[in-house]
């Protein structure tokens, strides 16, 4: 239960902040009520969302393992869950048709609440790309260290210590970047959005952490044994 509790924790603090800031909103008059009610709405709408791209991506990886393709598999879901999240999120805020001329901290674009999801979204695929960049064996990093393995153990501890740094660094880049440019298209509001962009994968995610373990391990297991490659 506790393993990926604080990513699941930020997704529901990020629910919480989009309800709480349309509810601050209303209360200071820079919104009337129709507005906030729909402001309160998107989240949960974006909720549902999630969950259906959840969906779509388990449906997605199960064609791709009975093709027989299963090179950067969970990634490739991943990526599908942010392709429907996006077209989905797209055409909620069509529906609620949410207008505000007058919220604080907005530049010059105007309320678009959709361009600060999208960042966080973008963001997401940053975040996931990095990490497989940084880990897999098909990039440049993992290569290094593996290179430099016969030199002791030691020297591979500290250069996948200076990797896990460099990709930390990256990451915070990452938040600095989101957490500006959605506050100027949407306010503090859109930083709360972007936050559940980059969370409307939080399944898709959650799965690949929970199961690389168990996967890693008994695909070793099949190497010894007689089957397939697939399995």
């Amino acid at each position: 239960l506790g393993f990926g509790s604080d990513i699941l924790s930020s997704y529901v603090f990020a629910v919480v902040a989009c309800i709480v800031f349309a509810e601050a909103l209303l209360g200071s008059g820079y919104i009337d009520k129709a507005s906030a009610l729909s402001l309160q709405y998107f989240p949960l709408f974006m909720v549902s969302i999630g969950v259906i791209a959840m969906v779509v991506s388990f449906l997605f990886s199960k064609f791709r393992i009975k093709m027989g393709k299963i090179n950067n598999l969970l990634l490739e879901g991943i990526y599908l869950a942010v392709v429907v999240c996006g077209i989905s999120t797209y055409v909620v805020l069509n529906y609620l048709n949410i207008e505000i001329f007058n919220m604080p901290g907005v530049g010059r674009f105007g309320f678009m609440p959709f361009v600060a999801y999208l960042i966080g979204l973008l963001g997401a695929v940053s975040l996931a790309f990095t990490s497989e960049y940084m880990t897999s064996c098909r990039y440049k990093p993992a290569q290094r260290i593996a290179s430099e393995a016969e030199n002791g153990t030691v020297v591979s501890l500290f250069n996948g210590f200076s990797i896990g740094l460099k990709s930390n660094g990256f990451f915070l880049i990452y938040i600095i970047i989101i957490a500006t440019t959605s506050y100027y298209f949407a306010g503090l509001y859109g930083i709360a959005i972007a936050a559940m962009g980059m969370l409307s994968v939080v399944g898709s995610i959650m799965t690949t952490n929970i199961f690389t373990a168990f996967s890693s391990n008994t695909n070793k297991i099949c190497k010894l044994s007689d089957e397939s490659d697939i399995v």
